[in-house]
């Protein structure tokens, strides 16, 4: 009996000091402000933290000791923290080889959790490892209509969103397949039904230029599919702008004149919440012009229309790419202080901008 005490004991002090964790992490990760519904990003995916402290799944419990570990580790500067944190991860990618009977809801979340838990650890050279995770929880959500049926709303938006991501970054990605549960008036899930068509357009054209399969008829087709979805975003957008009572963003120009040197126009944005939507909007504009230079430059040898016009088109979409892209710039350098979920999700944006416009 009194073993039995004593591991009774021993378990409910492990459980309290996972729950202190979780609070720890959830406190620095999320904005101090909370949205509504119809707005939340996938940011607030870690809000099913403290639901999964209590997971029947051994493995989803030890992928969220490893990342909430590495958090206190990371505050702390505490080198033997960061190494029982490690020591916990591999645990759990020891424990998912060994498994026969999967749950492949609990998988997903898994490998949700340990590709934050490699953003927070960001292992010397290996700042892409988090990918790996990514494209494990994809491929499994491909697997099985069952595990997606599973998934929260929140589990399905922190997927999706990270799938999209990582096409932006990854060409030889699959194509996009995940799609919302049901009809959802989250803004930023109707943003993502808009950027997985955006994805699927800007992949299918990279295909066609590079095995030049692509004719004056197909890019007059393209370039009338992605006009549409320009609509679609600016569409979006002016919606929720209309339907807020702030201005989303505010750009101030310098007081002075426009120098090399000199000070640039400031970025800011009064909600906070309204960060991860705004930069979601943004890459889907950089990418759909991204697309249409692609598409431009694919059709420089046709006879259809002047090379003076064609180029002028190119100019200008090469352009409205920066645009986007310079936004994002901009707004990742505000998201100080907004969280380090905010501060995580604008990096991971921001890095897949720069990889559009390197294909430029």
């Amino acid at each position: 009996m009194d073993a039995i005490a004593g591991w009774n004991n021993r378990s409910l002090m492990v459980y309290q000091h996972q729950v202190q964790l979780v609070s720890i992490f959830l406190r620095d990760y999320l904005p101090t402000a909370v949205p509504d519904s119809t707005k939340q990003s996938p940011v607030y995916w870690v809000e099913l933290f403290p639901f999964l402290v209590d997971s029947a799944s051994p493995v989803v419990r030890i992928s969220l000791s490893a990342l909430t570990l590495v958090h206190l580790a990371s505050l702390q500067e505490d080198n033997a923290l960061a190494h029982c944190s490690r020591h916990h991860y591999l645990q759990a990618v020891e424990q998912i080889c060994a498994l026969t009977d999967m749950n492949y809801s609990d998988l997903i979340r898994t490998a949700m959790i340990l590709a934050l838990y490699e953003v927070c650890a960001q292992p010397s050279g290996q700042d892409h490892a988090w990918s790996v995770h990514v494209q494990a929880a994809c491929r499994l959500a491909s697997e099985s209509r069952v595990a997606t049926e599973m998934l929260t709303a929140q589990d399905l938006r922190r997927l999706r969103t990270i799938e999209y991501l990582h096409i932006c970054t990854n060409v030889k990605h699959q194509p996009l397949t995940l799609r919302s549960q049901k009809s959802s008036d989250n803004r930023f899930d109707m943003l993502l039904d808009i950027l997985y068509e955006v994805g699927r357009l800007h992949r299918y054209s990279q295909h066609q230029v590079g095995d030049n399969k692509i004719t004056w008829d197909s890019a007059t087709h393209l370039m009338r599919v992605s006009v549409s979805l320009e609509r679609k975003l600016l569409s979006w957008f002016h919606e929720w702008q209309s339907d807020s009572q702030h201005p989303l963003c505010i750009i101030v120009p310098p007081a002075g004149p426009i120098t090399p040197s000199g000070k640039h126009e400031e970025m800011f944005i009064p909600d906070a919440g309204n960060i991860p939507l705004l930069l979601f909007y943004w890459l889907g504009m950089a990418m759909a012009y991204a697309t249409v230079v692609r598409i431009l430059r694919g059709t420089s040898n046709s006879q259809h229309v002047p090379a003076k016009m064609l180029e002028e088109r190119l100019v200008k979409a090469t352009s409205l790419c920066h645009h986007f892209v310079n936004r994002i710039n901009q707004c990742q350098g505000g998201c100080a202080g907004k969280g380090l979920g905010t501060t995580i999700l604008a990096a991971a944006v921001c890095q897949a901008a720069q990889k559009l416009q390197s294909q430029l």
